[in-house]
């Protein structure tokens, strides 16, 4: 029997009902009417805290209006299902078929992913509903199909290269695979799959899929080859169930040093035992191995990658039928400047031999330039400066002879004590501490070679060492009464007659060629004018410039006449003068900085001054009161040497080089020891020039005598001229 309050709520609900379907059918056709044409009462919907409202929202996903993943016409992601993924074909080959079904939740087409990540995984012949898909990647991830299919099939051929897995990317619900030749590792039926890598291992047809899963299990390993054989293994397990110990076979003689991330592993023979917890376990293992040989893979791996790592002392040769590939896919960090990475499957081998390279001997010390400036006093004294830049990466002291003895060192600009490991020798062979790096040093020694009377022969003592020598040089300061006639030992010789003195000599021949007649006036007259240049060489140089003055009057005066001679006398007196005085004093100066230092040496000679001037200065002078009181203090430990006062074990102080009259120099590049610098000065005193200079004195004072008469008659030429001029006027 019905009663009322029965019959009142089943007409309730179908009154609900008949009024959802109406809204439905009006909506849906609300919803195919443009934007401009739909009814008010349609579009806004009732207010939200009704049942108006609850029942307008079941109408609207009856109509297909609004899917429940969206929001405000904006689609929640993910906007699409996929239901299955199935994969099929053989892994032998390398290449893989797949089908994927799914549908997408929004009216806006939408990018399904596929498989990556793209740079392992090549797609090819990729449809969708049995038409050409569009297929793009994103980044490194994955591949991904953009399709507005509600529901879609997705077909194509799948290709691996290198390593023999790929990702899906999902999120899938199910995926399947069945492989006549193969397997995945992680199971041939998962579900609920995210950025999920699949590791496919192939095997004997018939037998893989009937075996019970085991736990993924890969190793990369790294061999590293320097003074000693080091590895590192990198182990990764993965299981469905609690993974309580790894075993890590040692069949190459491995020493294991240390396990990371888990404690309480031991080495029992030939095999690594680690306690471990969880269903994954990663952990590196590192030690040392003994020698190189044949390798494989462990059996429980599918693949395994190796990579080679070697130092450049060690050449390597891997002989292997496995896959070479770019060792920027290792999984394990390179760290030896050579590196290659394979990959190894099941059967595959990998032999390493090894061939250490034999060092050749390297220079570990060398000297960029090494500069002596070397001073010769009158009475026999040699104070030797030798300036050195070096590079040094391996010497702790350099012996170093400085060719007399030696009394000052300074490195980088600090003055060090004098040190020797040759006691028997008195000294003279020095130890110079070298530091690492580019520094610079500083030496100074004392000699002694008397010169001869008249002249002689001089080889300057030159610093003795077992270094190469990139750039050397020599400067030999002499006094006034040695002058040097020839300087060799070098690249070239050195002589005090440069061009510009053979140039004035030419001039000197061919002037007494012309002002002379006979062949002995000439002879004497050419040494007369030659030793001119040589001892006054202004008065040559005056006489030449007279000579060319005279010599332009008489043409002017046998030319022109009038005010045109007098024109022409003041213009070419204005040349004349201007020419000469310009030439005069570029010969002159010249000629007097031949005589001077050669610019390097000037400025070491200005830099020395300053330096004597500045406060605190290592050149200091030391007064005789300071040197007594010294003595006095320090009588135990006070030698004399060569007269100079000296204090063993000090630090000492530099001394200032002497002066001299000229300088002569000599360079060499690349000095070694069995090609080293020999410098040899052929030189002559003041002594021995003084009957040259009486000789020249009497071929000056014949050549005067002779020309007494000439020079009379032009005397009177030049009056006669005088007062002729007078009377023009």
């Amino acid at each position: 029997m019905i009663t009322r309050e029965r019959f009142t709520g089943r007409a309730l609900v179908v009154f609900a009902f008949v009024l959802a379907a109406a809204s439905a059918s009006a909506l849906a056709a609300a919803g195919s009417k443009k934007a401009g044409q739909a009814e008010p009462w349609l579009v806004e919907p009732p207010p939200k805290d009704t049942w108006a409202y609850q029942l307008h929202q079941i109408a609207r996903w009856l109509a297909g209006i609004e899917q429940p993943h969206e929001q405000g016409g904006q689609c929640k992601p993910p906007c699409f299902v996929i239901g299955k993924i199935e994969l099929g074909g053989r892994l032998s080959r390398g290449k893989i078929d797949f089908r994927i079904t799914g549908s997408v939740l929004h009216e806006q087409p939408q990018r399904v992913p596929l498989f990556g990540p793209p740079h392992r995984v090549m797609l090819d012949d990729v449809k969708i509903n049995g038409r050409p898909a569009v297929v793009g990647f994103e980044g490194a991830n994955h591949y991904w199909v953009r399709t507005a299919e509600r529901n879609f099939t997705i077909t194509g051929v799948l290709s691996l290269m290198g390593e023999p897995s790929l990702t899906v990317a999902g999120p899938a619900n199910l995926l399947s695979a069945s492989f006549p030749d193969g397997r995945i590792a992680e199971g041939d039926r998962l579900a609920g799959l995210v950025n999920f890598t699949a590791h496919l291992e192939v095997g004997k047809a018939g037998t893989v899929a009937s075996e019970k899963q085991p736990p993924v299990f890969q190793v990369a390993r790294a061999i590293r080859i320097q003074k000693e054989i080091t590895f590192e293994y990198l182990v990764t397990v993965k299981s469905g169930t609690e993974i309580p110990s790894v075993k890590l076979p040692l069949r190459y003689g491995e020493t294991v040093l240390e396990v990371t991330r888990y404690r309480g592993w031991k080495q029992e023979g030939g095999l690594l035992v680690v306690p471990t917890r969880g269903n994954k376990v990663e952990f590196a293992v590192l030690g040392r191995m003994p020698r190189l040989g044949t390798f494989e893979i462990d059996d429980r791996s599918s693949y395994e990658w190796w990579l080679i790592e070697s130092d450049v002392e060690h050449k390597v040769k891997v002989e292997t039928n496995a896959k070479q590939v770019d060792s920027s896919e290792s999984p394990i960090v390179r760290r030896l400047p050579t590196s290659r990475l394979f990959l190894l499957t099941r059967g595959q081998k990998l032999g390493i031999e090894v061939q250490p390279l034999a060092s050749l001997r390297a220079l570990a010390t060398v000297i960029s330039s090494q500069r002596r400036m070397l001073v010769w006093t009158k009475d026999g004294d040699i104070i030797a400066e030798d300036t050195i830049q070096y590079e040094n990466n391996g010497i702790d002291y350099l012996p170093f002879l400085p060719g007399g003895v030696p009394i000052y060192l300074e490195a980088d600009g600090e003055a060090q004590k004098l040190l020797t490991d040759d006691e028997g020798g008195k000294g003279r062979r020095l130890l110079i501490p070298l530091k690492k790096g580019n520094h610079s040093v500083r030496v100074q020694s004392r000699s002694k070679h008397s010169p001869g009377l008249f002249g002689g022969t001089f080889r300057p003592p030159v610093p003795a060492h077992d270094l190469a020598v990139s750039r050397a040089s020599i400067t030999v300061g002499l006094p006034e009464k040695v002058i040097p006639v020839w300087f060799s030992g070098g690249e070239g010789i050195e002589s005090p007659i440069d061009e510009f003195d053979i140039l004035f000599v030419a001039i000197a021949f061919i002037y007494a060629l012309v002002a002379f007649s006979d062949r002995r006036m000439r002879a004497v007259g050419f040494v007369a004018i030659t030793g001119l240049y040589f001892v006054v060489p202004e008065l040559y140089f005056l006489l030449v410039t007279v000579t060319v003055a005279v010599l332009a009057v008489l043409l002017v005066w046998r030319r022109f006449a009038g005010w045109k001679r007098w024109l022409v006398f003041s213009a070419g007196a204005v040349m004349v003068f201007m020419v000469g005085a310009g030439f005069f004093g570029i010969v002159v100066g010249g000629a007097a900085m031949r005589r001077e230092l050669p610019g390097p040496m000037k400025e070491y000679r200005v830099a020395e001054a300053k330096a004597k001037e500045a406060p605190g200065s290592r050149y200091a002078q030391v007064s005789v009161s300071q040197v007594q009181n010294r003595l006095a203090n320090a009588p135990l430990q006070q030698v004399m040497l060569d007269g100079i006062a000296t204090v063993k074990g000090v630090v000492p102080v530099a001394m200032p080089m002497p002066s001299y009259a000229r300088t002569v120099t000599l360079r060499r590049e690349l000095v070694t020891p069995e090609r080293p610098l020999e410098p040899l000065l052929v030189y002559v005193t003041t002594t021995s020039l003084y009957p040259l200079l009486a000789l020249w004195l009497a071929a000056v004072a014949w050549t005067l005598w002779k020309l007494r008469g000439a020079m009379a008659r032009a005397l009177e030429a030049a009056a006669s001229l005088w007062k002729a001029g007078q009377q023009a006027r």
